[in-house]
């Protein structure tokens, strides 16, 4: 459709940045030079709730799993299923550009988008 923004596009610098304050969190616990990213994640001056949901996004979904083309919402809709259910979703996703509204109905429907 002429004109229609396309859904699914480079992540952007949001995107990337929740990921990173997602990992470095989990890196922090772990023993990692914890006083110093601990640090770093304050002077981003984000909501607490901010952090933790970019702390248990990044639990949930590991590096090797994130689809690169997709945001951070779309991961976050698929964030309760299996890895294998996620990866289905994500990468149909990507395939059909879908937008993370049209990406929840069809989990919810509990189809790909091509079937009937």
């Amino acid at each position: 459709m002429p004109g229609r923004k396309a859904a699914v596009s480079e992540p952007t610098p949001e995107t990337l940045l929740l990921w990173w304050i997602g990992d470095q969190q989990i890196h922090a616990d772990a023993g990692y030079f914890a006083a110093e990213r601990k640090q770093a994640l304050l002077r981003l001056k984000r909501s607490t709730v901010t952090l933790q949901s970019a702390k248990w996004l990044s639990e949930a979904v590991p590096p090797e799993e994130r689809h690169p083309a997709l945001s951070w919402n779309h991961h976050l809709i698929t964030k309760t299923l299996s890895k294998e259910d996620r990866r289905f979703w994500l990468e149909q996703a990507a395939k059909e550009d879908l937008s993370t509204r049209r990406l929840s109905e069809q989990i919810k429907k509990g189809r790909p988008t091509g079937a009937s």
